[in-house]
């Protein structure tokens, strides 16, 4: 009789031991997160937040932030929610304004009374985005890998200088996180600077396409968002700004959460270039190395040379909205280009873009002085040398119109003080006559055309964010939103002229070297230069 009972509590354990086990199996693969009996609390959260967020994704397919009254993705509604979450104390990752202080009811108030409106405008035409569905991709990318096994980097220093400037400063340190071993990039640490517009510095997110670089995942680390419970080591405190009555986020301040050196104590994440000169120096080592590589000498190890290649060829790429207003405005001369027969003005297709680098800080520049042409008529005659017949049926001119018109007019901002380039050339006449000079010359090709006229030639840039945005932010931030678009849109040209003194013109190269568009020039006193010829196998080094 024991024996019987004993047996009947032995196959009833086993029972409930293994209807837990298929239990376990299928919770797991409902919920695809593992947690382990040693893991804490903090991952328990974690599952559940996912839980929430995957049934919101999934089921609803509406994103957190999307203002139901009106269908769009709403900024401004991001904010009001964050601020009633904050307030309730609740476990909130994502878009949450980390250690902010709780609003007065004045506050409050002053937020809710702002109109919730689209802050991602979504022009009416064929290349527009669609903003919602970017966000909801946008948001699950930025995800932080949870499972332990991802280190993650901030970016310590702030770049500073120009965009191109600034972009090898990226690129060294991600070169600096994929030799020290780091997957993931704190988000809210890339951040860049509008030089010689508001000077401020901006969202990484606001202004590249932080979904499609993640698709480039390991061979380039993620981008990913700060998470309070599983970056310890930093503090991140968000906040807003008001921009013609639209509340936007502003950029995060970052500091270290440790007592001491931070690149001793830190460790989640690790902070990632002691000085700023540190990446910048990343990069140039960079391509020093790739120069002197022989086919017998390696210099470069392969994983940070297949990095570099992909963000050069393809994975770093504006913010879709920045794109739409490139695709508006070829899409725009390619139109022109069917209505105004090309045959008829014998004349090629497709369209050139001239980076014509004479503002008043290039001719002071002690750089290269041998290299440098200053005149744009001088830039033009090369440039019918080395075409006699028109090779496009536009040119499109990029210059900083507002440096150039500054120095004519005399009304020098405060932001150009800072720098001592431009600011001598303000008490420099025979910089002022020639500024002047080239100024009245783009201004006549703009309204006449080149090579007789058969050629148009548009202007780009900020000018054209400020006349396309419906998005107050990017006007308001239209010199860097205009150098980006600029950027891009050389990449996509036919033809490319530019000039090797100047880093934008070297990157725009290179970037179109590894994307196999050979069609490259550089101007020098003594005409044009073919950067890429087909027998090229390395990108042009920048020295200047």
């Amino acid at each position: 009789m024991a024996r019987r009972i004993t047996r009947i509590i032995v196959i009833f354990c086993l029972s409930i031991v293994i209807a837990n086990i298929y239990f376990i199996h299928w919770w797991v693969t409902v919920t695809d997160v593992t947690i382990s009996p040693t893991q804490s609390s903090f991952f328990r959260r974690q599952v559940e937040y996912n839980q929430e967020e995957d049934q919101v994704l999934q089921t609803n397919k509406i994103p957190k932030f999307i203002n139901t009254a009106t269908g769009s993705f709403d900024e401004q509604y991001k904010v009001e929610h964050n601020i009633k979450t904050n307030q309730k104390d609740k476990e909130n990752v994502g878009w949450e304004f980390h250690n902010d202080p709780p609003l007065s009811k004045e506050e409050e108030t002053n937020f809710t009374s702002y109109d919730r409106t689209i802050q991602f405008p979504i022009s009416n035409n064929e290349s527009s985005y669609n903003a919602i569905e970017y966000q909801l991709k946008l948001e699950k990318s930025l995800k932080s890998n949870i499972d332990g096994t991802s280190s993650s980097t901030w970016i310590f220093f702030k770049s500073w200088a120009g965009l191109c400037n600034q972009y090898m400063m990226f690129i060294g340190a991600v070169i600096l996180a994929i030799k020290e071993g780091h997957d993931q990039i704190i988000e809210e640490s890339i951040q860049w600077k509008d030089t010689y517009g508001q000077e401020k510095y901006l969202q990484h997110q606001k202004l590249f396409d932080i979904v499609h670089w993640n698709s480039f995942y390991p061979q380039l680390p993620r981008i990913v968002q700060y998470d309070k419970r599983i970056h310890p080591d930093i503090k991140v405190r968000a906040g807003q700004e008001e921009i013609e009555g639209k509340r936007y986020s502003k950029v995060a301040f970052l500091q270290e959460n440790v007592t001491g050196d931070p690149f001793e104590l830190a460790k989640n994440p690790t902070p990632l270039g002691e000085n700023r000169r540190q990446t910048m120096n990343q990069y140039k080592m960079f391509t020093k190395r790739v120069d002197e590589e022989t086919s017998s000498v390696v210099y470069v190890p392969a994983k940070v040379k297949m990095g570099v290649e992909l963000i050069m060829k393809s994975a770093f790429r504006p913010h879709p909205q920045i794109q739409s207003f490139i695709d508006d405005f070829v899409k725009g001369m390619r139109t022109s280009m069917k209505q105004n027969s090309s045959m008829e003005r014998k004349v090629g297709d497709g369209f050139m873009v001239l980076h014509a680098r004479v503002e008043p800080d290039m001719q002071n520049h002690p750089m290269c002085k041998d290299k440098k042409v200053k005149n744009i008529t001088d830039v033009i005659e090369s440039i019918y040398r080395q075409y006699p017949e028109p090779p496009v049926s536009w040119v499109v001119l990029i210059f900083n119109r507002k440096l150039v018109e500054a120095l004519v007019t005399g009304e020098k901002a405060s932001q150009m003080i800072a720098n001592k380039e431009l600011n001598e050339s303000f008490q420099d006449q025979s910089i002022q006559e020639l500024t002047a000079y080239n100024l009245q010359v783009i201004n006549d090709c703009l309204e006449n055309g080149l090579w007789n006229g058969r050629v148009r030639v548009k202007e780009a840039g900020s000018k054209y964010v400020e006349e396309i945005s419906t998005d107050p932010w990017y006007r308001h931030y239209s010199n860097i939103v205009g150098g980006i678009l600029n950027f891009f849109m050389a990449i996509q040209s036919d033809i490319f002229v530019g000039t090797e003194v100047s880093s934008y013109s070297t990157l725009v190269a290179n970037s179109r070297f590894y994307r196999g568009q050979r069609n490259n020039y550089f101007y020098r006193p003594n005409g044009l230069y073919w950067v890429t010829p087909p027998n090229a196998t390395k990108p042009h080094r920048f020295v200047c």
